[in-house]
C-alpha cells in the first residue's frame, strides 16, 4: 500500500510537470532559428531548447512606464564604477556607453567573458562559454555581464532575436549562481522590465527571474530598502497585462515567492484571487490563462473547477485545454472522471497525454 501511494504521488507530480513543461514549450521552446556566426561568417542552423516559439505582441506603451532616468551624459561614465550596479539601475546601456565600457574594461576581464559579450574572439558558441564560467567571477567580470543584459536587440549584428535572448537568459542565470551578487540587483531587474528600449521577450524573462533572484538574495542576505517591494510591485503590474504571456509568468513567479516567503506577500488582493481573475478572463491571451489555471490548481482554488470542466471538453486552444485537464486531475475532481477517460483516447496526442496524466492523479486519490 505504501509503495502504491508513493507511485501515485509521483504520478500526480509528473503530470503537473508535464503540463507546465508543455506550456513552456508552447510559449518559449522548440523553434529553429538561423544564426550567423560573426567570427567565421559561416551560416549555421541552431536548435535552441529554451527559445520562444512565438514572438509576443508588442507591449502597449501605456502599460510600461519607464523608470525616471537622469539625462544621459556619456562623458560622465568614462570611468565606470566596477563594484556596484547603481548606475545600471538608473542609466541604460546605450551604444555609446557600451563602447566606453569596452574601451575602459576590455583588458580587465577574462577572455571567456570578453567572448561572451562580443569583445573578443571565441573558439566555441557563446552559450557554451557561459556554462563554463565559474561561480566566483571578479567584480569587473560581473559588471560587464550585467551591463550586457541591458543591451537592446536593435544594437545586435549577425544574431537573431531568439538566439540573443537565449544568450542573455544564460548570462543572467550564471550571474545569479555567483557567490557574490551586487546589492540592489533586484532594482536592475525591475528597471529592465520597465524599459521600452528592450524587447518584449527579455522583459518577460526579467519577471521570470525574479523568484530565482529572490531565493538567492534570501540566502546571501543584504536586501536593500524597498527592494522586495519593488520586485513584488513589478510582478503584480505584469500580472495585469493579460493580453500577453507575461501575465502568466508573473503569476507563477508570485506563486513561487509566496511558497518560499509567505510573510512577504501581504496584499489586499491574494495571488490566488488574481490568478482566478486571469483564468476566467476570456479576453486574456491563452498562454496567460493556461498558466493562471495551473497557479490556481497549485493554490488549491477549487472554484475554478467549473471553468476547467468547460474548457477541457470545448474545442479551442490545445494548451488551454491541456492546462484545464491537468487542473481537474490535480484538484481531484472525480466528477470529471468520465470526461477525462474519454479525452484520454483523443486523436490529439497532447490532449490524450494530459488526460492520462489527470487519470493518474485521480487514481492517487482513491
Amino acid at each position: 500500500m505504501k509503495i502504491r501511494c508513493l507511485l501515485t504521488i509521483l504520478a500526480a507530480t509528473a503530470v503537473l510537470c508535464i503540463a507546465l513543461g508543455l506550456l513552456w514549450l508552447y510559449v518559449h521552446v522548440n523553434r529553429t532559428v538561423d544564426t550567423v556566426d560573426t567570427a567565421d561568417t559561416v551560416k549555421t542552423v541552431v536548435k535552441e531548447e529554451s527559445l520562444p516559439t512565438v514572438q509576443p505582441p508588442v507591449l502597449a506603451k501605456s502599460r510600461f512606464v519607464p523608470t525616471a532616468m537622469p539625462p544621459r551624459n556619456i562623458a560622465s561614465v568614462d570611468k565606470p564604477e566596477l563594484t556596484v550596479v547603481d548606475t545600471l539601475q538608473s542609466i541604460p546601456v546605450t551604444p555609446q556607453r557600451w563602447a566606453v565600457l569596452q574601451e575602459t574594461l576590455a583588458d580587465q576581464i577574462t577572455s571567456d567573458v570578453a567572448a561572451v559579450v562580443g569583445w573578443g574572439e571565441r573558439s566555441e558558441p557563446q552559450r557554451n562559454l557561459v556554462r563554463q564560467l565559474g561561480t566566483n567571477l571578479s567584480d569587473v567580470d560581473r559588471k560587464v555581464l550585467s551591463a550586457f543584459l541591458d543591451l537592446p536587440f536593435s544594437e545586435q549584428r549577425g544574431t537573431g532575436n531568439l538566439a540573443f535572448n537565449a544568450l542573455k537568459n544564460d548570462v543572467l542565470g550564471k550571474l545569479l549562481q555567483q557567490n557574490v551578487i551586487e546589492t540592489g540587483f533586484g532594482f536592475y531587474l525591475v528597471r529592465m522590465y520597465k524599459d521600452e528600449r528592450l524587447d518584449d521577450v527579455w522583459r518577460d524573462y526579467c519577471i521570470q527571474f525574479v523568484s530565482a533572484y529572490w531565493n538567492r538574495r534570501c540566502v546571501l542576505g543584504a536586501w536593500q530598502p524597498d527592494e522586495k517591494q519593488a520586485l513584488l510591485d513589478a510582478c503584480r503590474h505584469a500580472a495585469t497585462c493579460v493580453d500577453i504571456p507575461v501575465a502568466g509568468t508573473a503569476l507563477l513567479t508570485l506563486c513561487r515567492i509566496a511558497e518560499e516567503s509567505p510573510n512577504s506577500m501581504e496584499s489586499p488582493v491574494p495571488i490566488s484571487d488574481i490568478a482566478v481573475g486571469v483564468a476566467r478572463n476570456e479576453n486574456a491571451c491563452n498562454a496567460a490563462r493556461a498558466t493562471a489555471i495551473q497557479v490556481c490548481a497549485r493554490l488549491n482554488r477549487r472554484d475554478i473547477l467549473s471553468l476547467c470542466r468547460k474548457l477541457a471538453v470545448s474545442p479551442g486552444d490545445v494548451t488551454l485545454r491541456m492546462s484545464a485537464i491537468a487542473a481537474l486531475g490535480s484538484l481531484g475532481d472525480r466528477s470529471s472522471l468520465a470526461a477525462i477517460q474519454s479525452l484520454s483516447t483523443s486523436s490529439e496526442p497532447r490532449i490524450s497525454l494530459a488526460a492520462r496524466g489527470a487519470l493518474h492523479c485521480l487514481a492517487a486519490t482513491d
